[in-house]
């Protein structure tokens, strides 16, 4: 298991990863933990807890078998640990990673919740591979689509939402409308989805878990 330091300094212009874990408490959905490798981070309102950790191994290339993360964090506080074990385990809670730029955190000059995010992805906790009691966790990640292949068929590794729009796993049923190049409409004949993470983001809030299906990283680097 990779070592956990200090938590780390926010230096100018630094980039930011925060982390968001939900689906854990089956009796709460919308429960969540999040946290970051900085003190003092808020983005949007939301505060993120200081907790030492790190994350490798996200890398999209569209051929082969997609990527496995491993996410390592600090247990000092034992947080974590009594997340699991209080819930018997988070195997199957989703992970969604966004990695932002200082300047765009609540108090900074350039403040904007709203920014595009430099990475956005999502992932499902697939195991726990190894604990330091009191010290660290570490947890293998993967696609959503890996952790659920036995029940649904197999599809390729696409940047674009294979959702139905309004329906199933899209899951959206909000009362605002879009147009295919995510321009805000009253004429529910132009709402359609773009299938892209900013069309799902103008419906759900850029603070939010998204539902996206696709796999944005394939188009980012690829």
């Amino acid at each position: 298991m990779p070592a956990i330091t200090d938590l780390q300094s926010l230096a100018h212009d630094a980039q930011i990863e925060l982390f968001t874990l939900t689906g854990y408490n089956a009796q709460s959905r919308s429960e969540s933990f999040r946290f970051c490798n900085h003190i003092g981070v808020t983005l949007g309102g939301i505060e993120y807890l200081p907790v030492a950790c790190s994350i490798d191994g996200i890398q999209w290339t569209g051929e082969g078998s997609l990527p496995r993360p491993k996410l390592v964090v600090a247990d000092t506080q034992k947080i974590l640990s009594g997340i699991v074990y209080l819930y018997d385990g988070i195997e199957g809670s989703r992970l969604r990673v966004h990695r932002t730029l200082k300047r765009y955190l609540d108090g900074q000059e350039a403040a904007d919740a709203s920014a595009e995010p430099i990475l956005a992805e999502s992932f499902v906790v697939s195991q726990c591979t190894q604990e330091v009691p009191g010290v660290a966790m570490e947890f293998e990640l993967c696609a959503p689509i890996d952790f659920i292949e036995e029940s649904v068929p197999a599809r390729p590794a696409s940047a674009s939402c294979p959702w139905i729009y309004r329906q199933g796993e899209c899951g959206y049923s909000g009362a605002a409308r879009f147009t295919i190049d995510n321009k805000r409409t009253l004429n529910p004949k132009l709402d359609q989805c773009a299938k892209s993470v900013t069309s799902c983001a103008l419906r759900f809030g850029r603070n939010s878990i998204l539902p996206f299906g696709g796999f944005p990283g394939i188009g980012r680097r690829g």
